[in-house]
């Protein structure tokens, strides 16, 4: 099977990026997501990224408009889904929403029509409950900025077909991404089982009043060359980091739900999303 029509739920910072990445490399792509005014700031953010990508790759800026064109919104998922070879999941990390969302998507799927999840923080085991046949499932996972940080994710559940992880991996290396397998399921993937301990770090100093956010993010990233925590976190984007720690601090992991609350509170409640809106932890021109 070739994957050419995508479905994706979601028009946040990774389903935008993805939409276009996919549209790009000459994907059907339609993104779903809830009413006329969150198609608009979909479409919005898509333009945001679409002037990026001008700026930050190769691509003529004459593809990426007729890539941005070619994509389609809808806010009725039904008409999407009949259609669609790759069903891309990218809503907000609440379970519950995405339990709801898988459940009712089972029902009108056809046989041949992956599913697949972005999810950061939820393994794939925890919606197979919502599949008559959980083989099409898969988790595949993509860093933000995807068009430099253009590594996917695959995990499979014990449960998904062998035939329908190679699939993605084709189809992942057709859209420009390098596919890394997981031989198993694991939380936080491989990135995020590196990445969050250092975020976590970084958090911790910064909450703890060792110094500010800057001040750490100079010292890493003056020794070792790379993003201190905080521009990582930036880049990730608060929603996705606070999401990540406040699911630690259900499971009852130590401290999470006083780094949760240090980023609402300073950040997320003054409406300071990150990259994604041009303030985080830093200003954004």
């Amino acid at each position: 099977m070739s994957i050419n029509r995508i479905l994706i739920a979601g028009g946040g910072t990774l389903g935008t990026q993805s939409a276009l990445q996919f549209a790009l490399k000459g994907k059907n792509v339609t993104i779903y997501t809830h009413g006329a005014e969150a198609i608009n700031r979909t479409k919005t953010r898509l333009d945001r990224f679409a002037e990026v990508y001008k700026s930050a790759t190769n691509y003529e800026p004459e593809a990426i408009d007729k890539a941005v064109e070619n994509i389609r919104f809808t806010d009725k998922i039904e008409t999407g889904i009949p259609s669609a070879d790759l069903i891309f999941e990218c809503l907000p990390e609440d379970k519950s929403l995405k339990h709801e969302f898988f459940t009712d998507i089972a029902k009108q799927i056809k046989t041949t029509t992956i599913v697949a999840t972005n999810s950061s923080t939820f393994l794939p085991s925890y919606f197979t409950d919502c599949f008559s046949d959980p083989s099409i499932f898969v988790a595949v996972h993509f860093a933000n900025e995807i068009w430099v940080r253009n590594v996917a994710e695959i995990m499979p559940h014990p449960d998904t077909s062998s035939d329908v992880v190679a699939e993605m991996e084709t189809f992942t290396k057709e859209v420009g991404l390098n596919p890394v397998k997981l031989n198993r399921e694991h939380p936080g993937y491989l990135l995020n089982s590196v990445l969050i301990p250092f975020i976590r770090s970084g958090l911790t100093l910064a909450t703890n009043k060792v110094a500010e956010p800057q001040s750490i993010d100079t010292v890493w990233e003056t020794v070792m060359g790379s993003e201190g925590p905080f521009h990582t976190i930036d880049i990730i984007g608060l929603r996705t980091v606070y999401a990540v720690l406040s699911a630690e601090a259900k499971h009852g992991v130590p401290d999470s739900k006083e780094l949760a609350d240090f980023i609402f509170k300073n950040y997320l409640e003054k409406g300071r999303l990150g990259i994604e809106n041009g303030k985080g932890f830093y200003d954004y021109q």
